[in-house]
């Protein structure tokens, strides 16, 4: 499931620069170092977390 504009202030741990959408949900789906439970894509930068918007509540 998709949240549009759900942004989670703190949480992010990894940004990877200039690279396809898919390329940034496999790299979330083979994280080793945390748990990635969300990805953040804007422009061609991937951003990865550790929370969704759903464990804070926040939208």
């Amino acid at each position: 499931m998709t949240y549009a504009d759900s942004f989670v202030h703190a949480n992010n741990l990894e940004t990877i620069n200039n690279i396809p959408l898919k390329d940034c949900y496999n790299r979330c789906r083979n994280k080793i170092s945390f748990t990635c439970r969300a990805v953040e894509y804007m422009g061609n930068n991937c951003i990865l977390s550790t929370v969704t918007a759903n464990d804070n509540g926040a939208t």
